[in-house]
This record gives structure tokens, sequence and C-alpha cells, in this order.
């Protein structure tokens, strides 16, 4: 099987999951996982799985919510702006993912 052929399965199949109904309920679902995951301080499990998000969904703001929840929860008291790593590091993820998908969307 040649690579478009099977390039074009795998397109047709993920349009067909991520139908308009579907692409909130799965987006929401992976958002609710990563807050748990931030809530429970698995920030290895978190971080790899928001960047999926940001890849997948368009503007997904989700990860600056998460970013102020991990610093609120984990970051350093009176630290400057070590205290923010978390939100920091949720703003370049979001922009640096609405950019690069911007220019692989088209």
């Amino acid at each position: 099987m040649r690579f478009a052929v099977f390039w074009s399965r795998i397109k047709t199949n993920n349009m067909q999951l991520y139908s308009a109904g579907n692409f909130v309920y799965i987006r929401i679902i992976l958002g609710l996982i990563a807050l748990i995951c931030v809530i429970q301080g698995l920030w290895y499990v978190a971080f790899p799985l928001c960047i999926l998000c940001a890849w997948i969904f368009p503007a997904y703001y989700e990860v600056l919510l998460l970013g102020l929840i991990y610093d609120s929860l984990f970051g350093f008291v009176g630290g400057g702006l070590k205290s923010y790593y978390g939100f920091v590091v949720a703003i370049i993820l979001f922009f640096a993912s609405e950019a690069v998908g911007r220019f692989v969307r088209k």
C-alpha cells in the first residue's frame, strides 16, 4: 500500500471521528484529564497532553487556565517571575502552537 493511500484513509477516518458533535466532547474530556493531572501534580503527563491538545484543537485556551492553576498550586511564593513558570510556559505553548498550526493547516 502506498503512503498516499494510507494517509488518505487516516484523514477520512479522523474526519468521521472529529465531527462537530464529537469534537467538542473530545476537547472537554481531554481538558478534564489535563486538569486532573495538573491538580494531582502530574506535570509530566499534563504537559505532553497539553501539547497534543494544542496541536489538535484550534485556539486551545484551556492551556492558559491550566498554567494559572498549576502556578497557584505549586508556584514559588514571592519568587518574582519564578512563581509564574507554568503560566509563562503555557503562553509560549499557546502562541507557538497557533503560529505553527496556521502555517501547517493552510
